[in-house]
């Protein structure tokens, strides 16, 4: 009884040894799965980053030529933006103070992922030395650059069909960067400029500095302080958004869109155009009209 005894107890230890044997092995095949997904995931990101890195043409500085008006189109917290020959060619070049070169680059590739004729074209960057910048197309009126939020305080479009016809082209503007999975986060007035070819007149939605992926867009915590901030000087950014309850969204997007739109009434008294601007700055969210609505209404008129 002894002798089975002991049989028994060592069956029982080797199986104990075996079993934990198995443990380990399949901790360590868990582990060896999870690092292959790492570096799988990793490499995956770098070819397209790779990738967008190759389709941006790398513009040399010395093909940059001033213009003799020396022309500053604006300026802000990432630097300035100015007027430029680029081989013949009147261009707009976007030139950064301190924004990272990833941020650069991102920028860039989210102008180039665009193909629409209210979006900006895109020539190429350069990011070998500072200060970085990224060459556009130059939108204006005879050498001018002219934002909505100017020619709605003036004279330039007096009926009704032509602020129609400018936000119907804004509109589709925004819905191919809706489409493509984006919010622009910082529509407004004075990033929209009017580009006059021929006779016509044509917006650019412009600024693609705050653009995010819908995706990946989160909720920001502002202070008491910074929420007055915004409501003082970002009017155009959604109360959701400046209150921290909701991250940018298409609606935030509509709302501003909104705002540009009630711009225009405020001057002209364009009493459909006030109707469509009601349905966009609703304080839900959720209730306001989505950018594919907002063009049918405009087309019907």
């Amino acid at each position: 009884m002894k002798l089975q005894q002991k049989f028994k107890d060592a069956r029982q230890l080797e199986s104990c040894r075996f079993t934990k044997e198995i443990i380990c092995e399949k901790k360590k095949a868990g582990k060896n799965r999870e690092m292959a997904q790492y570096f799988w995931t990793k490499w995956r990101k770098e070819k397209a980053q790779r990738q967008k890195d190759i389709q941006l043409h790398e513009i040399e500085r010395c093909n940059l030529k001033d213009v003799p008006e020396q022309d500053v189109l604006g300026s802000g917290v990432f630097g300035y933006c100015k007027k430029m020959l680029y081989r013949g060619h009147v261009v707009a070049v976007k030139f950064f103070n301190k924004t990272s070169l990833d941020a650069v680059k991102k920028e860039a590739s989210m102008i180039h992922t665009f193909d629409n004729e209210g979006l900006p074209y895109i020539f190429g960057i350069n990011v070998k030395s500072k200060p970085y910048f990224i060459v556009m197309e130059c939108y204006g009126i005879d050498g001018r650059s002219i934002t909505l939020a100017e020619a709605a305080k003036t004279s330039m479009f007096t009926s009704e069909r032509q602020w129609v016809d400018v936000l119907l082209a804004c509109a589709k503007a925004i819905s191919q960067i809706h489409t493509k999975g984006y919010i622009h986060c910082d529509l407004k007035g004075d990033n929209i400029v009017i580009n006059k070819v021929d006779k016509g007149f044509y917006p650019i939605v412009i600024d693609f500095g705050k653009m995010q992926k819908a995706c990946e867009a989160k909720i920001k915590k502002l202070s008491t302080v910074e929420q007055e901030k915004y409501n003082k000087y970002h009017k155009h950014i959604a109360p959701e958004v400046a209150q921290g309850t909701h991250p940018p969204t298409k609606a935030s997007d509509i709302y501003a869109f909104g705002l540009v739109i009630s711009l225009i009434c405020f001057y002209h008294k364009i009493e459909n155009l006030r109707l469509i601007a009601v349905t966009c700055i609703n304080g839900t969210p959720e209730r306001r009209h989505t950018i594919d609505q907002i063009i049918d209404q405009l087309q019907s008129l």
